[in-house]
C-alpha cells in the first residue's frame, strides 16, 4: 500500500497549507459554505420529509444550492425515517428511493442495483456508484465478489442517504454515469447520542448499537458510533455469525470551512443468500419443494460448516462456510477552506484496506439421487448409489427418487479490494454588477483500486432441504463410500472444475471543469470530465488434475480430476489504457420559492474492470478501446413543488421524465455477448410527501418502459431486459399520537422476465417470469419515559413470496424435473428494539 500512502500524504499537503493560510487570513470575507447535513436549512422548510430547502452535497461542485434550486433529480432519506421501511440489510435502505431498482434478497452484501432502466447484465451496480462521505467505497460497482455493499455497513453513525439520479453524477464522480448514492455520516454538530438493543423475536439475531457526538471545545467536535451483532440471521443457516463496526470523526471549524478526519473499522461476518432450489408450476408460478421453504430456508447447514479447498500455490486450506467475512480499515480527511475572498478549496482523501472472504453455497444443479449417480459415476468408478454422510441415517442409502443438490462452494478469497483516492476542487466566485453570479470550478480526481482474488470452488452433494441438510456420499453396491463429507471435487465439478486467480490494479485520473450561472430565477450549469483509466495485472486460469492432495499415497474421492493447479508464469498480462469524456448541462427555473422546473442532458462513461480483464487480457493489435468502457446518455425534465395552501398540512411533489440509453459492448461479461446490445429506457419518477398533524406519508413510484435490441442473423431482435419491471413503488404512512407511533410501508413491483436474449433466452410462451409482488412492513413505537422507547418492527408482515432473480429463463423440458433456481425475498421477521436517546 505504499502508493496509496503517497497519495494520502500528497493530498493532505496542499489542503493543510491552505487551511493554515485560511486561519491566518480569517479577517477576509469567506466564501459562502453550506451547512452540514444535519444543520438547519438556510430557509425555514415547509416540508418535513423531502426537505427541498436542504443543500445538495452529492455529485455537485460545491454544496451551495438547495434541492429546489438544483437542476438534478435528487432524493434524501434521513435515517430517522428508516424505521418506516424496516430494513434488515444495507441494500434495503435504498428501496424507498425513486428510480432505483434494488434486488436486496442476498442479505448483508452481494445485492444487485440499477437505475432508470439501465440493464443488470452482471451482479452489483455497474452504472451506480456507492459513496461514503463523498468518496467511492470501491471504484467499480460491479466488481465480482466485491460489490460496494459487501464492504459497507449501516448503523446510527449515518445521518442520511442522498441519491443523485443521472445528471451531474457523470461529471462529479468517475465511473458513475447512472447516478450516485452517498451515505453521509453524522459529524457531531447536534450534541447527543443513542444506545439501542435489538432482539429477533422470530429469528435469531441480537444487535447492540450506539452513536454519540458533541463538542470537545469551541470549534472542535466529534462523532463516534458503531454496532455489534450476532445470530443466525433471517434464514435458517445453522451457524452463528457476527461482528461489527466502529466509526469516529473529528471536525475542526475554520473561517470559511473546516477540517474533518474520519476513521472506520469493520470486522463482520454475515450469510449471503444465493439462488435456491424452487418448484416451478408454470411460467409465472413458483413454490416450495418438499423440505425446502423458500421464505426461511437456505443451503447453509450445520453439517457443512467448513470448506476444504486448495490455494493458488497448491496447498490445502480449510475455510469457514458461513457467508462473507468482511474486513475494512480506513482513514480519510475532508478539508474545506477559503484562503481569500471568493475562492473555495475542497479536498477529500481516503485510504481503505478492504477484503472479503466468501463461503457461500451455490446450487449448481438439482437432480434425483439416481440422476446424480449417473452424472458422477464416470469419475467415481463403481458408484451405484448415494448414502448419507451425516445425520441419524449416516451410512444408509438415499432413495433413488430423492432430490439432491450439487453445491458449488463460492469460496472466493478477495484478499485485497483496497481503494485509495483524492478528490480536489477549487471554485472561484464571480459577481457581476447586474447581480449575476458565476461559479467556476476546476478539479482533479485520482484513485487506485486493487482487485486481488482467487476462486477455488469445491463441490459438495447435499439433500435438497432448507434446514439441516445432510451431506451425501457416492457409494458402491456394497455401501462403501467413495467420497467423504459429501465432497465431490476440489473444483466446481458441474462447470468443468475451473479455477481462477488474478492480481489487478486500476488507476484513474480525471480532471474536471464546471461553470454555474445564477441570474434571478434562472440557474444554468455545465461541466466536463476526462477520465483516463490504466489497468495492470495478471490473470491465471487454473488447470484441474488428479492429485494426492492429502498425501495418503492414494488418489481417491475429491482428488479425482478436480484438484486445481496454477502456473503463474503462464498467466495473461492485463495491460491497457483508455480515456473517455463525460459531460452534463442543466438549467433550473425557480418560478416561486415553492415551485421549480429543471432540465438536463448528460453523457457519462464507465470503465470496464475485472469482468472485462478476465476476458480481454492484454492490449494487442485487436484491442478496441471502445469495447473497454460503457457509456450512458440521459435526458430529463422535471418539476419540484410544495404547498400548504391547496390541502391542509404540507404537500411536496417531485416528478421527472427521463430517457436513458446505453450499449453493452461485445465481451462485456464473463460470458461474452456478441454483437453489442443497445438498451433504451423511458420513464417517469414520482416522489411525494404529505404531513398534517401527527400524520406523515412518503411515497414514490417509477414507471419504466425499457427495451434491448440485438442483431440475430440478418434481423434485429427487440426484447425486454431481464428483471426489469414496468412499475415499482413504495408507500410509507406513519402516525404519531401522544407516546405512540405507528407506521409501515408497502413496497411493490410488477412482473418481469427472469432472463432475456442477451443471456441466451428467447422471450416466448415458455419464458419464465418473475411475478408481481408486494411486501408490507410495519412498526409500532411507545415512549416508556423521557428518551426511552420500545419499538416492534416487522419485515414482510404477511409472509409474502417474491422472486427477484432466476438462473433459468425457460420452463424445464418435457420429462425434466419441475425445478428452477431462483432467489427469493425472506419471510416474515419480527424484532424488538429498546432505545435510549440522550
Amino acid at each position: 500500500m505504499k502508493a496509496p500512502v503517497r497519495i494520502f500524504a500528497r493530498a493532505l499537503t496542499l489542503p493543510a497549507l491552505v487551511a493554515l493560510a485560511s486561519s491566518l487570513a480569517a479577517q477576509t470575507t469567506p466564501a459562502p459554505t453550506a451547512p452540514a447535513e444535519d444543520a438547519a436549512p438556510a430557509v425555514a422548510t415547509s416540508d418535513t420529509t423531502i426537505k427541498l430547502d436542504d443543500f445538495v452535497v452529492t455529485a455537485v461542485s460545491r454544496p451551495d444550492k438547495s434541492k429546489l434550486q438544483s437542476s438534478i433529480s435528487v432524493s434524501t432519506l434521513p435515517m430517522e425515517q428508516i424505521s418506516l421501511f424496516t430494513p434488515r440489510n444495507t441494500a434495503e435502505l435504498f428501496r424507498s428511493l425513486p428510480g432505483i431498482r434494488v434486488e436486496s434478497t442476498s442479505g448483508e452484501g452481494n445485492a444487485n442495483l440499477t437505475i432508470r432502466g439501465l440493464p443488470l447484465a452482471d451482479g452489483g451496480s455497474r452504472y451506480v456508484q456507492f459513496q461514503e462521505d463523498g468518496l467511492p467505497i470501491v471504484e467499480f460497482g460491479d466488481i465480482a465478489f466485491g460489490n460496494a455493499d459487501v464492504l459497507f455497513r449501516s448503523d446510527p453513525t449515518i445521518g442520511n442517504v442522498e441519491a443523485v439520479r443521472g445528471g451531474s453524477a457523470a461529471v462529479f464522480a468517475s465511473n458513475s454515469p447512472g447516478g450516485v448514492i452517498n451515505m453521509i455520516s453524522k459529524d457531531g454538530r447536534n450534541a447527543g447520542g443513542t444506545v439501542a438493543f435489538t432482539y429477533g423475536v422470530d429469528f435469531d439475531t441480537t444487535r447492540a448499537e450506539f452513536n454519540y457526538g458533541g463538542q470537545i471545545s469551541t470549534g472542535l467536535r466529534y462523532n463516534v458510533g458503531g454496532f455489534y451483532r450476532s445470530g443466525e440471521g433471517q434464514r435458517t443457516t445453522g451457524t452463528n455469525d457476527g461482528g461489527g463496526q466502529i466509526k469516529l470523526n473529528f471536525t475542526k471549524e475554520l473561517a470559511g470551512g473546516h477540517v474533518r478526519i474520519y476513521v472506520k473499522a469493520i470486522d463482520d461476518t454475515a450469510p449471503t443468500y444465493l439462488p435456491a432450489p424452487t418448484k416451478v408450476n408454470s411460467a409465472d408460478s413458483y413454490g416450495d419443494l418438499p423440505g425446502y421453504d423458500v421464505l426461511s430456508g437456505s443451503l447453509y447447514t450445520p453439517n457443512l460448516t467448513t470448506d476444504n479447498a486448495v490455494d493458488t500455490h497448491g496447498g490445502r486450506v480449510t475455510r469457514h462456510f458461513n457467508g462473507i467475512h468482511t474486513k475494512v480499515a480506513s482513514i480519510g480527511a475532508e478539508v474545506v477552506v477559503s484562503p481569500i475572498e471568493d475562492l473555495s478549496i475542497t479536498d477529500r482523501v481516503r485510504i481503505s484496506s478492504q477484503s472479503a472472504q466468501w463461503g457461500a453455497p451455490f446450487p449448481a444443479s438439482v437432480r434425483t439421487a439416481a440422476q446424480a449417480v449417473a452424472a458422477y459415476a464416470p469419475t467415481f468408478a463403481g458408484a451405484t448409489q448415494l448414502v448419507y454422510g451425516s445425520g441419524a441415517n449416516k451410512g444408509q442409502a438415499v432413495a433413488s427418487d430423492a432430490l439432491v443438490t450439487t453445491v458449488h462452494a463460492f469460496d472466493t478469497n478477495a484478499s485485497d479490494l483496497g481503494w485509495a483516492g483524492n478528490d480536489l476542487k477549487v471554485t472561484r466566485f464571480l459577481r457581476l454588477s447586474n447581480g449575476t453570479k458565476f461559479d467556476v470550478t476546476l478539479g482533479y480526481y485520482n484513485s487506485q483500486q486493487k482487485i486481488v482474488q482467487n476462486w477455488t470452488w469445491a463441490a459438495y452433494l447435499l439433500e435438497t432441504k432448507g434446514e439441516n441438510a445432510n451431506v451425501l456420499n457416492l457409494a458402491n453396491a456394497a455401501g462403501t463410500a467413495l467420497t467423504s463429507s459429501g465432497q465431490l471435487s476440489y473444483g466446481p465439478i458441474d462447470w468443468g472444475n475451473f479455477s481462477r486467480a488474478y492480481d489487478l490494479k486500476y488507476t484513474v485520473n480525471a480532471p474536471v471543469a464546471s461553470v454555474t450561472m445564477q441570474s434571478g430565477k434562472w440557474s444554468v450549469d455545465a461541466g466536463v470530465r476526462r477520465d483516463t483509466v490504466k489497468a495492470r495485472g495478471l490473470v491465471v486460469d487454473g488447470t484441474a488434475r488428479s492429485y494426492d492432495l492429502n498425501g495418503d499415497g492414494a488418489i481417491s474421492g475429491a482428488e479425482l480430476g478436480g484438484v486445481p493447479t496454477f502456473n503463474w508464469a503462464a498467466g495473461t498480462n492485463v495491460n491497457y489504457q483508455l480515456s473517455y469524456t463525460s459531460y452534463s448541462a442543466g438549467v433550473n427555473y425557480s418560478a416561486t420559492r415553492d415551485l421549480a422546473f429543471f432540465a438536463r442532458h448528460s453523457f457519462g462513461g464507465r470503465a470496464g474492470a475485472d469482468r472485462l480483464a478476465l476476458n480481454a487480457g492484454s492490449s494487442g493489435p485487436g484491442f478496441a478501446a471502445k469495447s473497454f468502457y460503457y457509456d450512458v446518455t440521459q435526458s430529463e425534465v422535471g418539476v419540484k413543488y410544495r404547498t400548504s395552501k391547496l390541502v391542509p398540512g404540507q404537500l411536496v411533489l417531485n416528478a421527472t421524465l427521463f430517457n436513458a440509453k446505453t450499449r453493452e459492448p461485445s465481451g462485456a461479461e464473463l460470458n461474452k455477448v456478441n454483437p453489442p446490445i443497445d438498451y433504451t429506457a423511458t420513464g417517469v419518477e414520482l416522489e411525494a410527501s404529505y404531513h398534517v398533524g401527527g400524520f406523515d406519508l412518503r411515497a414514490n413510484a417509477t414507471y419504466t418502459d425499457a427495451d434491448g435490441e440485438v442483431t440475430s442473423g440478418a434481423s434485429r431482435v427487440t426484447f425486454i431486459p431481464r428483471r426489469q419491471a414496468k412499475f415499482i413503488y413504495t408507500l410509507a404512512p406513519s402516525y404519531t399520537f401522544g407516546a405512540f407511533s405507528l407506521g409501515g410501508s408497502a413496497i411493490g413491483t410488477t412482473e418481469s422476465y427472469a432472463q432475456d436474449p442477451a443471456h441466451g433466452v428467447t422471450q416466448n410462451a415458455t419464458a419464465l417470469k418473475l411475478p408481481a409482488y408486494v411486501t408490507v412492513n410495519g412498526f409500532a413505537t411507545y415512549e416508556l419515559g423521557k428518551g426511552v422507547t420500545l419499538s416492534l418492527n416487522v419485515n414482510n408482515l404477511f409472509d409474502s413470496q417474491g422472486w427477484t432473480e432466476g438462473e433459468e429463463g425457460s420452463l424445464p423440458g418435457v420429462g425434466a424435473l419441475p425445478v428452477v433456481r431462483f432467489r427469493t425475498i425472506p419471510g416474515r421477521t419480527t424484532s424488538l428494539t429498546l432505545r435510549y436517546a440522550f
